[in-house]
């Protein structure tokens, strides 16, 4: 705890207000805990809220650690419009498609903090790469056992299975499932990362034969081999899959997606964000523990839970992750959905990236989160590449 605390208050360091976004997940409750030992005053903190958010809002876990350590609290909730009337905002502020729906309460957070004079913000990112904190890891870790036995079994019987059930499968609930197995039964690795939006048995069979055949056998997978590479060549004796999660999500998705929507989303607020779990010195005593520590009883980040204790509510520490989530499902439904599948079978039909039939058949039955994916992506092409002005729904 001394050095995240050493680092908060290096962080501290400012000519500007500064303050915290707090969620009520651990991470932002960790940093406004350690920041409001170190000072004299009310420590700044502002929370994000959904209306009829239900599950997805944590003001209640917030507000805990608000009224712990007397913090001076701003909170905003945000409506289904408010994402509406955000998307062309969002496109241009992502500058790619990033396609991530946390960017949305990112960005109104940061303007909520500056609307309130708070210029400097510490948020949680990294620490879940550090101590095993996504609850992906853990499915993956219990699943390695079984996959590592089902690799025992001659390659050529893998295959015969691995395409039975292919043929079988065709819902799209049931792809990350698939894929895995596909995965298992080609020898890849299981993991390729928290960053994953679609499966690459998805993708094959929503990509047209044209975008396709420009890909040349290309892969997902082709992107993150050479780091595969580096793992495998530099990871110390009796590196196991753990090793392999933490490696890849620190190399791949925390730079290229979580602190990428942070530094997109303040700066189009005039606001920047601190990472106090980031520090040097912290990532490397972090690196230095064994990972059995770090996921223990078969708990995410055991030795974090375990060392905040004196200064968090045990409700704060030991309820299930959420992480920073957006209620996309919901508001699709009532909002976004009739609108958003016109515009993506639209753009099938006028690009060459989607099969039209299969994305029709596709968008009747996949979650509001993997249109919302696909939505992200017609928007951002429609407005750099075709440089098209994005018309909203009523």
């Amino acid at each position: 705890m001394h050095t995240l605390r050493e680092s908060i208050r290096y962080r501290m360091v400012s000519d500007v207000n500064f303050g915290v976004f707090l969620s009520g997940g651990i991470d932002s409750s960790t940093n406004t805990a350690l920041m409001a030992e170190q000072m004299t005053r009310p420590v700044e903190t502002f929370s994000i809220g959904y209306e009829n958010g239900g599950a997805f809002n944590e003001l209640n876990y917030a507000r805990k650690i608000v009224d712990r350590y007397k913090t001076n609290h701003h909170e905003i909730i945000i409506k289904p419009k408010d994402l509406v009337d955000f998307l062309p905002n969002l496109v241009f502020h992502q500058d790619e498609p990033i396609v991530d729906p946390v960017c949305v309460p990112v960005y109104y957070v940061s303007k909520l903090a500056k609307d309130n004079g708070t210029t400097v913000c510490q948020v949680g990112e990294g620490a879940d790469e550090l101590f095993c904190g996504y609850p992906l890891w853990g499915m993956c870790l219990r699943a390695q056992p079984w996959v590592s036995a089902y690799q025992k079994i001659p390659g050529s019987l893998r295959r015969l299975a691995w395409g039975i059930a292919n043929a079988a499968t065709h819902s799209p609930e049931s792809m990350r499932r698939l894929d895995v197995f596909r995965r298992a039964s080609t020898g890849e690795s299981i993991f390729w990362g928290g960053a994953e939006a679609y499966q690459e048995t998805t993708k094959q069979r929503f990509l047209s034969e044209d975008f396709l055949g420009r890909l040349k056998g290309h892969t997902s997978y082709s992107a993150i081999q050479s780091l595969r590479d580096d793992f495998e060549s530099d990871a110390p004796d009796g590196a196991d899959t753990l090793h392999w999660m933490s490696y890849l999500d620190l190399r791949l998705r925390l730079p290229e997606l979580l602190l990428m929507r942070v530094d997109k989303m303040t700066m189009a607020t005039a606001v920047e964000a601190r990472v106090p779990f980031l520090d040097q010195e912290f990532v490397q005593l972090a690196m230095s523990i064994p990972q059995s520590l770090k996921y223990k009883n078969k708990t995410l980040k055991y030795l974090l839970k375990k060392a905040v204790e004196p200064v968090l509510p045990r409700e704060v520490i030991y309820r299930r992750k959420q992480g920073f989530a957006v209620p996309v499902e919901m508001w699709f439904q009532k909002e976004l959905k009739s609108w958003s599948n016109k515009k993506i079978l639209d753009f099938s039909r006028r690009t060459d990236y989607f099969n039209e039939g299969v994305m029709r058949t596709y968008l009747q039955t996949a979650g509001s989160k993997m249109s919302w994916f696909l939505l992200n992506f017609v928007l951002w092409h429609e407005t750099w590449i075709e440089q098209r002005e994005i018309s909203l729904p009523l």
